[in-house]
Parts: C-alpha cells; structure tokens; sequence
C-alpha cells in the first residue's frame, strides 16, 4: 500500500477522469432518435472538452446497435468507479477492514464508491427497485447529489 500523498491521489483521480471522458466520447449514451441513422455526434458534453467526433456507420442503426452502444458506455462507468475504488484502497483511504472516518470531509462520498465498488464487482451491476439494497443506495446517490 501506498502512503497517503495526497497530491499524488488526485492527480491518479485526475487521470482516471481523463480515461473516462475519452472513452465516453468514443461511447456516449444514444436515445431512441439514433435507430435508423448512419451518423451521430458525440455528446455536446463530450464536445464541450474538445472531443467533437462524428461517428459514420456502414450501415443504418439499429435497436440492437444503441442497445449495445449504451451497454458498454454502462461498463465504462462501473469500471471507473471500481478503479477509483482501487486507488482509495492503495492509498490506504478505505479497505475492508478499514471503517470510513466519517469526521473528514468527503468521507460519503468515499462511502458510496465503495458500495458502488461492491455491487459492481459482486453483481450484474444493474439497478433492480426489488432489491432492498440496491433501491436503499440508488436513493441515498439521488438525495446526495440531488
């Protein structure tokens, strides 16, 4: 485990951002307007900070081309949120022996990664309103970030 510098976490968080919006250009989130269309642009998010692709495709999109398409751009999340989880761990911020310090600042958010960490790595990683759980930690995100 690495000791805590602190500089040296955020500029690996600051990193992992960067992976993520790149790849998210590249992946973005497309709604039902896509299906039979050849062409789309990346998000006007991802535009906004210099990624102004245009994507062309051989042929028209389909219902099972978004669906896919806004399947990876999930994996892409839940994977920056596991790796996230790894640096706080190799920064010796959390572990599963170690309790969140809750007199810190930041410290729910750390908390909430390191549920969402969980149900992604020992889940489908899907949102189900059943489970107790899962509907306790999507509200809890919800009223956190309003």
């Amino acid at each position: 485990m690495k000791s805590l510098d602190k500089n040296s976490l955020i500029e690996e968080i600051d990193k992992q951002l960067e992976h993520l919006r790149t790849v998210r250009a590249l992946f973005p989130y497309l709604d039902d307007n896509a299906i039979g269309k050849k062409n789309f642009n990346t998000a006007p998010y991802y535009q906004n900070l210099g990624f102004n692709i245009n994507f062309g495709c051989s042929k028209k999109l389909e219902r099972a081309d978004v669906d896919k398409i806004n399947s990876t751009g999930h994996w892409i999340n839940q994977n920056y949120v596991i790796r996230i989880y790894s640096l706080l761990e190799a920064y010796n911020i959390l572990s599963d022996k170690k309790r969140i310090d809750q007199k810190i600042d930041g410290w729910k958010e750390v908390d909430l990664i390191r549920r969402l960490r969980h149900k992604f790595a020992h889940s489908k990683g899907r949102y189900n309103p059943k489970n107790k759980d899962s509907k306790e930690l999507y509200e809890q995100i919800s009223k956190h970030f309003s």
